[in-house]
């Protein structure tokens, strides 16, 4: 074989290789996305049968979120067990550190390499609605932490209101990019379109936080295990200086274009970042008529 053959031949497969590296990274995500999805799926049948023997959605009036109230109803009921329910909102972390750090895969995704940092952490956000403090003055989302929210209370159906859907874990690291950055204002406001677009837009007066999201799926509250629908999909999430409550927590995911979204039927759907923001919001709320 000539040299110039050699050539030839190294250059069919360098382009070969080029060609199959690609292939096989989009493989690799179909099949991280699909078992995503099939997370949803199954806390969405936890979800259903949760509010079939309670007449309710799983709550946080408690301080415990609603994964762990699902936690009987997706075969973890000896974890379900071991958790002390009876502390006080701000010990249930530490008098149960041993749950609190038991990793769930049903609560990772895989595509975000996250949530194998620590112990005990989880993608799956339920929806509070829009608005701030959506979770108490604004109860208008799937869920409440001070209300509890039966079937009836969806007015808009089932088929038309997210129950879930995906946050990337991120902790206080200095080299945190993109999504993974939760963002505070340094001002208070008290319109929460407005301050939604100064988060998208990052306008002066707003810093990162160094906020913790998804360290762990067993407590309560806005940001903790809450999510809420004031902007679309991979948009920054930026609180009001330092309250939970009045944020933007925006859905987001390592997955390109968007996030996977559970419905409170139990269909799960991909909505790309480019949704209609005004869509979104409504899809984020159980009772507004506009379905």
């Amino acid at each position: 074989m000539t040299l110039i053959e050699c050539l030839v031949v190294i250059s069919i497969i360098a382009l070969l290789i080029a060609l199959l590296i690609p292939a096989v990274q989009y493989a690799r995500e179909s099949a991280r996305r699909s078992i995503c999805i099939n997370n949803l799926k199954q806390i969405g049948i936890a979800i259903n049968a949760y509010s079939a023997s309670n007449s309710v959605m799983p709550s946080s009036r408690d301080g415990f979120s609603p994964q762990t109230k699902l936690l009987p109803f997706m075969e973890q009921i000896p974890l379900y067990n071991s958790i002390n329910m009876f502390g006080h909102y701000s010990d249930l972390m530490s008098i149960n550190i041993t749950a609190a750090s038991t990793t769930i895969s049903a609560f990772l995704c895989p595509s975000d390499g996250f949530g194998s940092k620590y112990g005990g952490q989880s993608n799956y956000y339920a929806n509070l609605g829009t608005g701030f403090g959506s979770a108490r003055r604004l109860p208008n989302g799937a869920f409440s932490d001070e209300t509890n929210i039966s079937v009836a209370d969806f007015a808009d159906g089932l088929t038309f209101t997210a129950a879930m859907s995906e946050l990337l874990i991120t902790d206080n690291s200095p080299n945190l990019s993109g999504q993974r950055i939760v963002y505070k204002s340094t001002y208070f406001a008290n319109d929460w379109m407005k301050f939604s677009s100064d988060c998208q837009s990052l306008q002066a007066g707003f810093e990162p936080s160094g906020y913790f999201r998804g360290s762990s799926w067993l407590k309560g509250g806005a940001g903790n295990t809450y999510y809420n629908h004031n902007l679309p999909p991979n948009n920054n999430c930026c609180t009001m200086y330092n309250l939970m409550i009045d944020a933007a927590w925006t859905s987001s995911s390592d997955h390109s274009g968007g996030a996977c979204v559970l419905n409170a039927d139990g269909h799960v759907e991909f909505v790309g970042a480019s949704v209609d923001i005004h869509v979104w919001r409504a899809r984020g709320t159980r009772n507004s008529g506009d379905n």
